[in-house]
């Protein structure tokens, strides 16, 4: 995903039904580029970073490009 500083999206993991999986654990690889909170990214400064959920023992990875 390539998003402008301050822009802001929506990240949801679902299943093969397109139902939210509300279980997965998040984590942001460099948090001065962007925040995860309650499923919003907000991209903070230019950079690139992963957004990793993790659910039942399966890593997956969202790679955010922030650019101007």
């Amino acid at each position: 995903v390539t998003i402008h500083t301050d822009e802001q999206f929506t990240l949801l993991l679902v299943d093969e039904n397109k139902n939210e999986i509300k279980e997965a654990e998040w984590s942001v690889g460099d948090k001065d580029i962007c925040s995860f909170e309650s499923n919003i990214v907000t991209a903070l400064t230019i950079g690139t970073t992963e957004i990793t959920a993790s659910y039942d023992g399966v890593k997956y990875t969202c790679v955010v490009r922030v650019v101007e």
